[in-house]
């Protein structure tokens, strides 16, 4: 969601478009930082099993 908002607002040719564009952005933020949350507290209940042997920290 994040690249398809940033490569259509480095195209937008109106502000209408730089409106959907920044509530798109925004979105993808907020789905994110929700899943890094329910991630985290997975891995401090010891529910999260990750097969490449990461045990904590962001993805970014």
């Amino acid at each position: 969601m994040s690249e398809i908002a940033d490569e259509g607002d480095g195209a937008r040719e109106d502000v209408g478009c730089g409106v959907l564009y920044g509530m798109l952005r925004d979105s993808a933020y907020k789905i994110r930082r929700l899943a890094e949350e329910e991630r985290e507290a997975h891995i401090r209940k010891g529910w999260w099993k990750d097969p490449e042997g990461e045990s904590g920290g962001s993805t970014s």
